[in-house]
């Protein structure tokens, strides 16, 4: 399924990240995604605040990411970050 939106919450040496077809939803998804994912190594108070980099994925087939940034895998260049959303989980 194809979506719009990649939510990205960088953290520690990972990551965590959702997608969808609106920025605040995979923001927020990114969020909860973040908190149960890293849950078990970082103690995070009830509503912890993320910030998540939000990336547009609406011309990108498959990607990867890596410490230097996000990358489309088919044509290898860079996807640009549209913006940081704070989300709250």
């Amino acid at each position: 399924m194809k979506y719009n939106y990649c939510g990205i919450v960088f953290i520690g040496g990972g990551s965590s990240w959702a997608h969808a077809d609106d920025k605040q939803i995979a923001a927020q998804k990114a969020a909860e995604q973040a908190k149960r994912d890293w849950g078990k190594v970082y103690k995070f108070p009830l509503w912890q605040e993320f910030k998540v980099c939000m990336y547009d994925m609406s011309d990108v087939e498959s990607w990867h990411a890596d410490h230097t940034g996000v990358y489309n895998t088919q044509t290898l260049e860079e996807v640009p970050m549209i913006e940081i959303i704070a989300a709250t989980a």
